[in-house]
């Protein structure tokens, strides 16, 4: 599997409430678990409408660029609002560079993210949420942010899905080699290059957004 979603919150951090930006953990997010992204909703959260974020680094693992990618949000939670955005440092290592600043409360927001359409169509029906990620190469890795406004809801585990997927072709070789193409795939005249085919989905990880009761 090409990419990862790891815990930002610095090397050692291990508890995804604590994934607030600052530097990449090493810990991976992981899969199906309850609770693998935000805690539960608390009473006083939905009476509140509180707002909370966290970040997370997608990391390339293979030994090719990754081009072309996006992670998509295919499955909402019934009773919260969850969007997502680019953290503005970019891509890199996530320690020397590329690291995503750091909000000192989960309900601070980041600055310069854009949030994308909470996951609502026009006839207020949840639909997927796509962003468009930059080429990632090897043992790179690019901070998203998440951000839930809590609803009203009751007891049990609410899936928050989420899907990347991503073409681990080469870069293709042209006039000028890699140097002729943009990181983000475009060829010095603006045109989309053939690195778009032969695209590849997989899941990244499933996160089950706990709830308490709410009375």
């Amino acid at each position: 599997m090409a990419l990862i979603l790891q815990l930002s919150g610095g090397v050692g951090n291990t508890n995804p409430d604590f994934s607030l930006g600052g530097a990449v953990s090493g810990t991976a997010v992981v899969d199906a678990v309850d609770n693998n992204l935000y805690d539960d909703v608390a009473r006083k959260d939905v009476l509140l409408l509180k707002t909370e974020y966290r970040c997370f680094y997608i990391k390339n693992t293979s030994a090719t660029p990754v081009h072309g990618a996006t992670i998509t949000i295919d499955e909402f939670p019934i009773t919260s609002i969850c969007t997502i955005g680019l953290e503005p440092a970019g891509s890199g290592d996530g320690v020397a560079s590329g690291v995503a600043q750091i909000i000192t409360l989960e309900d601070t927001t980041p600055v310069g993210v854009t949030f994308e359409e909470a996951g609502l169509n026009r006839e207020g029906l949840s639909k997927d949420l796509t962003l468009a990620l930059p080429t990632l190469k090897q043992n790179e890795m690019i901070a998203i942010w998440t951000k839930r406004i809590a609803e009203s809801g009751d007891t049990g585990a609410v899936t928050l899905g989420l899907t990347a997927s991503g073409n681990e072709q080469a870069l293709p070789t042209g006039p000028g080699g890699e140097d002729f193409h943009q990181p983000e795939g475009i060829n010095l005249a603006g045109e989309r290059t053939a690195i778009l085919t032969l695209v590849t989905p997989f899941v990244i990880g499933t996160a089950q957004v706990g709830f308490s009761q709410v009375e």
